[in-house]
């Protein structure tokens, strides 16, 4: 197919390429193909010199009007925080565009080099080690990049996080002051700041209840729901099991309640218990689950706001670091042992 009088459409790039709709439209709208694909839909656009709105924009103005989020899931908390972000930049006439890589690190590096690849304005992204690189090269072309939920140490880029260490501190402070000395955790993936900071927060708080670290009862996990199973099933199988555990995310929470349930181990009456996270489910249990629950709307109110005056070069170079409190939500699962 040639060049018309009338401007082609993307049916005509479609065709040309040999690929379905619904791929060019992928390709329009950043996501990562098969480079087979994308090199045909390339050649084709070139071909019929094809525009789309939002390309003819960026060709002038070096703009899409597009944010990409970043995540390894779609859990509770990164889909309110996903949600909020929508909304937000919805207002301010840009698209949020989501990239999901399951912590795997070829799909990070991929996802990322898409982003550059589609001049994508910026951003947002739950920080990993080995998005070093490719963050950095983002950086370096003066794209904004901003982290939240865990850090990229080293890197002078801009940060939304919560205090951890405080909030997992004061989770366990509150089941000491309900009489418990005996007080387990179900640690995330220590190799992230979350992870490594809430385990932190956990020792931090025993040691100064005056309360000797157990080892038998921190259970390493990697933010899986088969890890809050597998931990409940450890612990019971001490002699002494704990009393109490704080569990580092709502989704080894659902594992860990799993595991409970089919054991016949009474919420809050055989053991008590904290998740990060407040789920939505938490407050329909009986007894409601007692959470730390992370400010959503408030991380991405900051996660927009920061965004926003990068891209209209508002700020200054040096990066910005926001760090925000958690909400200890206390509920029935923990019971007072005073």
């Amino acid at each position: 197919m040639k060049k018309t009088d009338r401007n082609p459409t993307i049916q005509d790039v479609a065709q040309v390429a040999d690929v379905a709709i619904g791929t060019v439209s992928r390709y329009l709208n950043g996501f990562s193909l098969r480079k087979s694909n994308r090199l045909r839909i390339e050649k084709a656009i070139e071909e019929l010199g094809y525009q789309s709105n939002s390309l003819a924009r960026s060709l002038k103005t070096d703009r899409t009007n597009a944010v990409a989020f970043v995540v390894p899931s779609f859990d509770e908390f990164n889909s309110r925080i996903l949600t909020s972000l929508v909304t937000r930049f919805r207002a301010a006439n840009y698209t949020v565009v989501t990239f999901h890589h399951e912590d795997n690190p070829n799909s990070i590096v991929e996802a990322l080099e898409a982003i550059a690849m589609r001049k994508i304005d910026g951003v947002i992204m739950s920080g990993a080690l080995e998005a070093r690189g490719a963050a950095q090269s983002l950086l370096d072309a003066g794209r904004p990049v901003i982290l939240y939920n865990n850090d990229i140490r080293g890197l002078e880029i801009d940060r939304v996080l919560v205090d951890n260490r405080d909030a997992a501190r004061r989770g366990v402070e509150h089941l000491f002051q309900a009489g418990h000395r005996r007080i387990g955790i179900v640690t995330g993936d220590v190799t992230t700041s979350s992870g490594a900071e809430r385990l932190e927060g956990y020792k931090r708080a025993l040691t100064e209840a005056g309360l000797a670290h157990d080892d038998q009862i921190i259970f390493p996990g990697r933010w899986r729901a088969i890890d809050g199973y597998a931990a409940l099933d450890t612990f019971m199988a001490l002699e002494e099991p704990p009393t109490a555990v704080l569990i580092s995310s709502c989704v080894m929470a659902e594992g860990f309640l799993e595991a409970m349930k089919m054991r016949g181990v009474q919420i809050g009456k055989d053991l008590s218990l904290i998740s990060f996270d407040d789920n939505t489910m938490f407050r329909l249990f009986s007894p409601g689950i007692a959470a730390i629950a992370q400010p959503t709307e408030q991380i991405a109110g900051y996660l927009t706001d920061l965004m926003l005056s990068r891209l209209a070069g508002g700020l200054p170079p040096a990066s910005r670091t926001f760090t925000i409190s958690c909400e200890l939500v206390v509920r029935e699962s923990i019971r007072n042992l005073t």
